[in-house]
């Protein structure tokens, strides 16, 4: 999302201009990195930032565990880190956002990957109630049948919206990520 682009670069200068900035200053960067899937940006801060503040900031401790899950493709710990966290008015809308796009892609992978999936598998991936879910795959025009007392969902593929400009190795490198989490 673009309109985090701008954000980072005025929080990083900041950053460099004021090096014992205030701990608000490194959870907003924190929280703009992970929207914008700067992962790695935000592991490399998270070692930068001093250890007196890491210790008193629980929501930074937060916005930590949240980049370890999204970095190793715990998706199903990154949803229940966002939603189970009282998230400050700072960032609120940033990890709403992030839950949004994270869903988005996690839907695009699952419709881009396979023919079907229990519904099981894709409550506990996505951390949906079974209504949510329900009303995504009707939304995404995904069917569902039951078999052997249990849903069977048929995914159809989506089309690309988040990752326009992500390069085709990358992608790949993404999806293999995630079939192979989702095969463990």
């Amino acid at each position: 999302m673009e309109k985090y682009s701008e954000k980072i670069e005025i929080l990083e200068k900041e950053e460099l201009e004021m090096p014992t900035s205030e701990v608000t200053m490194y959870t907003k960067l924190m929280a703009y990195y992970l929207v914008e899937n700067k992962l790695f940006d935000a592991k490399f801060l998270w070692s930068r930032i001093p250890q007196s503040m890491k210790t008193d900031a629980i929501e930074l401790q937060k916005l930590n565990e949240l980049q370890k899950s999204l970095v190793s493709n715990n998706f199903a710990d990154a949803f229940i880190n966002i939603n189970k966290t009282e998230w400050s008015d700072e960032i609120k809308t940033v990890m709403d956002d992030l839950k949004e796009i994270t869903m988005e892609n996690i839907f695009q992978l699952i419709g881009n990957s396979y023919t079907s999936i229990l519904d099981e598998t894709l409550v506990e991936l996505t951390n949906l109630q079974e209504d949510q879910f329900e009303t995504k795959c009707v939304d995404l025009d995904w069917t569902v049948e039951s078999f052997d007392q249990q849903l069977v969902i048929h995914p159809k593929k989506l089309l690309s919206t988040a990752n326009n400009n992500a390069d085709s190795e990358y992608q790949l490198s993404k999806l293999t990520e995630f079939v192979s989490f989702l095969e463990n």
